[in-house]
């Protein structure tokens, strides 16, 4: 079954520009001091990350898709990708100064998931960052709907699940982060839906202490989680 048509079904940008800005809005300060080093795409999709690398960063970005249609696709932008299976491409030994899955590790089962972080990890240059976007669970309407949206998720992660597997991966600085949609429309729609969601937000704060929840600092649809190899 090939999952390129659901992608460009549910693909959130109308353009390379609007995709550039959004990836250097949220993965910019994450990505200003990576190690001098290739950066790979483990499930790049219609290769919106390979654009923002390869645009904005300037480094040499390959991506790997199991999907034969998304590589053709990205091949056709004059992006790298290959036709290959996270486990085919980090068997080798090749280290790179970043790697990211982007809305990737909520399909893997949940058993695979810190044994193939860990392995990220080991492919990392010292300094490198491993990044991984997902839908936040933490966020009522992306646990109710979006994440059932696509059949193939297996696992949702909040920032405290996040954490978690990024330490048993062996990762001793760690960050989550918010991931801010309201990028490519205008500046006063972008404002007006940060206002309106940071409003939404504070709801949700009250009512998770409310029942005993003391820390939710990550409430938006998607957040990112990093982890830096050690030097």
């Amino acid at each position: 079954m090939s999952y390129s048509p659901h992608l460009k079904r549910v693909r959130s940008f109308p353009d390379e520009r609007a995709a550039r800005a959004y990836y250097r809005r949220n993965y910019g300060a994450l990505m200003s001091d990576l190690p001098q080093g290739r950066v790979l795409d483990i499930g790049c999709g219609l290769g919106d990350f390979l654009v923002y690398c390869r645009g904005e960063l300037g480094c040499e970005a390959l991506g790997v898709d199991r999907d034969a249609e998304n590589v053709a696709y990205c091949r056709e932008q004059g992006l790298d990708a290959r036709q290959e299976t996270a486990a085919e491409c980090l068997a080798r030994s090749d280290l790179y100064a970043a790697i990211a899955m982007n809305d990737v590790i909520e399909h893997i089962a949940k058993p695979e998931i810190i044994p193939l972080v860990s392995l990220i990890r080991e492919r990392l240059l010292p300094g490198g960052k491993a990044i991984f976007r997902t839908p936040n669970m933490a966020n009522p309407l992306t646990a109710a709907r979006t994440f059932h949206m696509d059949l193939t998720h297996e696992v949702g992660f909040t920032e405290d699940t996040m954490v978690y597997v990024l330490e048993q991966a062996g990762f001793a600085e760690i960050q989550v982060a918010p991931v801010d949609i309201y990028v490519t429309g205008s500046a006063v729609a972008n404002l007006g839906g940060r206002l309106l969601s940071a409003l939404q937000h504070a709801h949700w704060r009250f009512w998770y202490k409310v029942h005993g929840v003391p820390r939710a600092r990550v409430l938006t649809k998607g957040l990112i989680g990093c982890g830096t190899r050690s030097a």
